[in-house]
């Protein structure tokens, strides 16, 4: 059993958009996801954002994410 947390890259704006609409769909909020794939592709890997997300894996499947940024 491996759990691996690594840096997010563009190529998990797919999935980070799943977490969240997961994530709203439990919350019974899934009506309030307003960002799009693309929104948060541009939000968090441009180089002008100062976001940054991680991809939590277990044995190879993504199971978690969290987003964060310094200020």
């Amino acid at each position: 059993m491996s759990l691996h947390i690594r840096p997010a890259n563009v190529e998990d704006a797919a999935q980070i958009h799943q977490f969240i609409v997961e994530l709203a769909r439990y919350e019974k909020a899934e009506h309030e996801v307003k960002a799009s794939i693309e929104d948060i592709a541009n939000s968090i890997f441009t180089n002008e954002s100062a976001t940054e997300a991680l991809i939590c894996e277990y044995e190879g499947e993504a199971v978690g994410f969290a987003v964060y940024f310094f200020n």
